[in-house]
């Protein structure tokens, strides 16, 4: 065997696709007033065009889907003429490796991802000349050399991911900690392209997904965990421009789940809609990878703390806030759902403080994809059967108003939550706080088990508390 015996492999099913007709990346751009999905060629914009599309996220969903079926090796998101914001790689492209192989002795380049030998060579110096021409022929993201015992020797990065500039026809803002040690991304002290080891050599589960998301969002900073139970993930993290922002996240364990992804992305849709609204919450962005998400604001103060120590004055403007919230997105069709302490920000703006509503139900409308639960002590009678009626909203401020005014959530004596909720009227918020024996009838009709027993609107609800408190 000389050192230029080179064999080329034969494709599985998983495989990166033809190897004599590597495919190019896709491009999505914005061309006036609609989105253009398009074969990328080096930046110069005139490449073939696959797709139009009204929408950002019809666009992006579209040439993923391409991406996926004719196995392109990435799509590229353009937000600016000179500057890509995030690129999301097909998983068969991700990573190429270089290992030897006992069996052949031979050095072999395989992709990480299916089943398929490019290459086989005697000497590793050649091997190695051999992955570079595959990688850049067909645009793996990583190339990992090992060495002969398997341990990882050396990592070089596609032209898209290493360079900043224009060289590559693309440009990014890269992220360098404060010691400038590094240009990968640094999630909570791990690096963003392993998994952090635990003292059994395990992974950490809740690293791994903040790590793949601070790699795929060019504008997060300084990402940290907050919740990874359940469907829906959440990180904190630093937008682009300094501000706080939130991040909800699919589950990666079910960005495959046609469902779950749907309801996701129809959900963050939903709130796109609203988000001119002074009391809703600035959708940043949103993206499909490494699963479906969306960046909003944050805010500025934790509101359990906030609303605890608010004059009942400021209670009654609370509501009024969260109202309005909720009757702009009834009149632009949105279920005004998600109403409850954690889903609500509060921003502070020349010397005042703001209310805004966040989530929008993304998580009941999940769970309800995965034909699972989530029930909370705001959840409405009617969501614990899947619906949602037209004073769903009304409840939903009314048990907001009732953790509010009493310090203390609704059904927090329950032994069985799902039946309280179901069968019973909570505890007359007078036994829990001095409040107006009124607010009693006010918050029972509110939160009345049949939807029909209810006030027909939340500015009803609004006027009724606004009547006892004057």
């Amino acid at each position: 065997m000389t050192n230029s015996d080179r064999r080329p492999g034969v494709a599985s099913d998983a495989g990166p696709g033809d190897v004599l007709s590597p495919q190019s990346p896709i491009e999505i751009i914005e061309r006036w007033d609609e989105w253009v999905v398009e074969e990328y060629r080096g930046g110069h914009r005139d490449g073939e065009t696959y797709a139009t599309y009204d929408r950002r996220i019809d666009a992006i969903r579209g040439a993923k889907a391409r991406m996926d079926d004719e196995n392109h090796p990435c799509l590229l998101k353009w937000d600016a003429d000179d500057i890509v914001g995030n690129i999301y790689w097909n998983p068969l492209f991700e990573r190429l490796e270089l290992r030897y192989d006992p069996l052949v002795e031979a050095w072999a380049v395989v992709p990480a991802a299916g089943h398929y030998l490019f290459v086989t060579a005697s000497t590793l110096e050649t091997a190695l000349e051999e992955a570079r021409a595959v990688q850049r022929r067909f645009d793996f993201k990583r190339l990992d050399v090992y060495t002969r015992d398997g341990s990882r020797r050396k990592r070089i990065d596609h032209r898209f991911v290493r360079q900043s500039l224009a060289k590559s026809g693309v440009r990014f803002e890269k992220r360098t900690p404060p010691d400038g040690r590094s240009t990968d991304p640094v999630v909570d002290g791990v690096d963003a392209d392993d998994d952090a080891p635990t003292e059994d050599g395990s992974t950490t589960p809740s690293s791994v997904p903040a790590s793949a998301l601070f790699a795929s969002v060019s504008d997060l900073t300084e990402v940290t965990v907050e919740s990874t139970s359940g469907p829906i993930h959440r990180y904190r993290a630093t937008w682009t421009d300094g501000e706080p922002a939130t991040i909800a996240a699919l589950s990666p364990e079910y960005s495959d789940h046609s469902a779950a992804v749907d309801a996701f992305t129809e959900g963050v849709e939903d709130w796109e809609r609203i988000g001119d609204s002074a009391h809703v919450t600035t959708v940043f962005d949103t993206g499909i990878g490494p699963s479906p998400w969306v960046a909003y604001r944050t805010g500025d103060l934790d509101f359990t703390a906030y609303g605890d120590e608010l004059s009942v004055r400021t209670q009654r403007r609370v509501c009024r806030e969260i109202a309005i919230g909720l009757e702009v997105a009834r009149g632009n069709g949105v279920p005004g759902i998600g109403v409850e302490p954690g889903n609500v920000c509060v921003v502070s703006e020349d010397g005042t403080k703001r209310l805004m509503l966040s989530g929008w139900g993304l998580r009941w409308k999940v769970t309800r994809a995965l034909h699972a639960d989530h029930v909370t002590p705001y959840t409405a009678p009617e969501q614990l059967d899947g619906k949602l009626t037209a004073t769903t909203d009304v409840y939903q401020l009314g048990a907001f108003a009732y953790r509010l005014l009493t310090g203390t959530a609704p059904f927090s004596d329950a032994t069985a939550l799902k039946t309280a909720i179901r069968e019973k009227s909570p505890a007359p918020p007078s036994r829990h706080r001095r409040v107006p024996a009124a607010v009693d009838d006010v918050l029972a009709r509110a939160m009345a088990t049949d939807p029909a027993d209810r006030y027909d609107g939340v500015d009803d609800l609004y006027g009724a508390l606004l009547g006892v408190f004057q």
